[in-house]
């Protein structure tokens, strides 16, 4: 098939600035995840370019697979720095792993505006494309993500790196 395997969107996700925090266990790690939220709202109020650690956790969120807590935390990090590209590919994400393909698009579509060469958000734009069946354009920002960072393809699975692979020979 064409579209990205679960495991290559998280370690995809995981090329992006990980939150620097260890990760916890249990009802700790609740404790900890609404202690962070709130630690990064009070940051926030005082000044809104700490934004980046809401992009922060919301990555660490993806990753654990909180997508609903990720989407909170993304959309607090757009609304406190609407440029963020890295908080609307976080967002991006989210939504897709949440099946709303349709939005993601529209999040990943903006951080390329606002960053035209985050090759991260190319390649998950390229998966949300793929996931709603628009396989040309889906390939077009695989290829883009991997000529601007190779390394990306590693992290898809296999049948999508043979058909990024075909697709960026045949020039998309």
């Amino acid at each position: 098939g064409s579209k990205i395997g679960a495991q290559a969107l998280h370690s995809i996700i995981a090329e992006s600035k990980p939150w620097s925090g260890a990760p916890s266990s249990g009802d700790r790690e609740e404790a900890s995840d609404l202690a962070a939220i709130e630690q990064a709202r009070r940051i926030g109020l005082r000044k809104p370019d700490y934004s980046q650690v809401y992009v922060n956790r919301g990555a660490d969120l993806i990753r654990q697979g909180k997508f609903a807590q990720a989407i909170e935390l993304s959309r607090e990090a757009i609304r406190l720095d609407p440029g963020s590209f890295e908080g609307l590919n976080n967002l991006g994400n989210a939504l897709l792993a949440s099946g709303q393909a349709d939005e993601a698009i529209l999040h990943l579509r903006k951080a390329i505006e606002i960053a035209p060469r985050y090759a991260i958000a190319h390649a998950n734009l390229g998966a949300a494309l793929t996931a709603v069946g628009d396989l040309q354009q889906g390939m077009k920002h695989y290829c883009q993500a991997v000529q601007l960072n190779p390394n990306l393809m590693r992290a898809l699975d296999p049948s999508t790196r043979r058909a990024v692979a075909e697709s960026c020979r045949a020039g998309m």
